[in-house]
C-alpha cells in the first residue's frame, strides 16, 4: 500500500463522520492540499505499513472510531493516546532494521493483555507499552491554578493552603494516574517475562512540557513510587515492586499533539507534530530504571529512544522532583 492509497484509506473513514475530531484536518484532500497533522499521520503510517503490512489499516480503524457524539471528550483523550502510540511505534520501526520482527499486541500464554508491540532482533526481545496522560481536565485545573502539589510530602498541603489566596485554587498530584500506568504495563509484561526473563520491558510515558508531576510521582524521596517509601503498599504494607517493568522512558510531548490539533504548528523544533526529534534537541526525553539493569542495557535503550539517563538530566528543573510549584 503506498502513501497515495494510505492516504485515500483514511480519508474516506474519517471526512465523512460529521463529528470526528479529526474530519477538519482530512477534508483538506478534498480542497487539494494536505493539512500537516494529515500529513504527520500519513507519513507515520506510510513508514510503519512498509514493516508491519496492515497496520495502516488498522489504525485508521482506530481512529475513526472515535467519533459518534459532537465534542465528545472521552474520544478526543482516546485520540491523543492513539496518536501517542503512533509517535512511539513510528519511532521504533525507524530504528530497527527491516530483519527485526514487529509484532502489535503481542500475545504470550493465556494473557489477555497485550502491550502495544514487540520486537525481536539479533536474539533480543522488547516490548513496548505506552501510556499518555489524560490532557483536558488537568490542563484547565493546572492553568488557573495558583500553586501545584506535586508529591504527597507530609505537610505540604498545609503550606499550600496558608500560601493561598481567597478564589485562587491548588492542583494536587498526579500520581494515581502514573500509579495506574505502572499496575497496567507490570500486568501486561507479566506473562513476557515469565517465558523469557532475558527480556527487555518499558513503559513509555507520553507526557507533556510539566515532566516534574510524573518524575515528582515515581522518585521523590517522601513518597515515590519507585522509592522505598513508596505511598502505594501492599497487604504487608511494603511498598509494591513493580517488578516486570524494566525501565520507563517519559517523552514530553503530548503537548505537539494536542497542539496541532487546534491547527497550531509544532514548536521545539518538531519538524512535524509526530516528529520523535533528536536526542540533543530542546525536547529531552528520560531514561527512568524501574528495576536494575546493567550499564550495557540501559545504554542500549538510551540509544534506541535517543534519551537520556534521568541522572544526566537531574540540572535541569523540570527532571527534578518537585515539592511545590507556584503558577505566576
Amino acid at each position: 500500500m503506498d502513501r497515495a492509497e494510505i492516504a485515500a484509506m483514511f480519508g474516506s473513514k474519517i471526512i465523512l463522520k460529521k463529528f470526528h475530531w479529526l474530519s477538519y484536518h482530512f477534508s483538506s484532500y478534498m480542497d487539494g492540499y494536505e493539512h500537516f497533522l494529515a500529513a504527520s499521520i500519513i507519513n507515520c503510517c506510510e513508514n510503519i505499513e512498509k514493516i508491519i503490512p496492515g497496520f495502516s489499516k488498522d489504525f485508521s480503524d482506530k481512529l475513526a472510531s472515535f467519533s459518534d457524539k459532537e465534542k465528545y471528550l472521552p474520544h478526543y483523550e482516546q485520540l491523543i493516546q492513539a496518536l501517542a502510540e503512533l509517535l512511539v511505534i513510528n519511532h521504533l520501526c525507524t530504528k530497527f532494521p527491516q530483519q527485526a520482527r514487529f509484532e502489535i499486541e503481542p500475545t504470550s500464554g493465556m494473557s489477555a493483555k497485550n502491550p502495544e508491540i514487540g520486537i525481536s532482533y539479533e536474539g533480543k526481545k522488547l516490548y513496548v507499552e505506552v501510556k499518555c496522560r489524560e490532557f483536558i481536565t488537568h490542563h484547565n485545573n493546572r492553568g488557573s491554578a495558583a500553586i501545584e502539589i506535586p508529591t504527597r510530602m507530609s505537610g505540604i498541603r498545609e503550606v499550600a493552603n496558608e500560601l493561598v489566596r481567597e478564589g485562587e485554587s491548588i492542583v494536587y498530584p498526579r500520581d494515581n494516574v502514573v500509579k495506574d500506568f505502572l499496575i497496567s504495563a507490570n500486568d501486561k509484561f507479566s506473562s513476557f517475562k515469565e517465558e523469557d526473563k532475558e527480556c527487555i520491558t518499558v513503559l513509555v510515558v507520553v507526557w507533556d512540557d510539566f515532566t516534574y508531576e510524573p518524575i515528582s510521582s515515581l522518585l521523590n524521596l517522601e513518597t515515590g513510587l519507585l522509592t522505598e517509601r513508596s505511598f502505594y503498599k501492599g497487604g504487608s504494607g511494603d511498598p509494591v515492586r513493580f517488578e516486570n517493568i524494566d525501565a520507563i522512558v517519559l517523552v514530553r510531548q503530548s503537548h505537539q499533539i494536542v497542539r496541532a490539533t487546534r491547527d497550531e504548528l509544532p514548536t521545539d523544533g518538531l519538524k512535524h507534530p509526530l516528529d520523535w526529534g533528536d536526542k540533543i534537541d530542546v525536547l529531552p526525553k528520560a531514561v527512568i530504571p524501574v528495576n536494575l539493569l546493567g550499564g550495557e542495557a540501559i545504554g542500549y535503550l538510551c540509544d534506541l529512544f535517543d534519551a537520556y539517563h534521568i541522572d544526566d538530566l537531574s540540572h535541569l528543573a523540570d527532571f527534578r522532583p518537585q515539592e511545590m510549584v507556584l503558577h505566576v
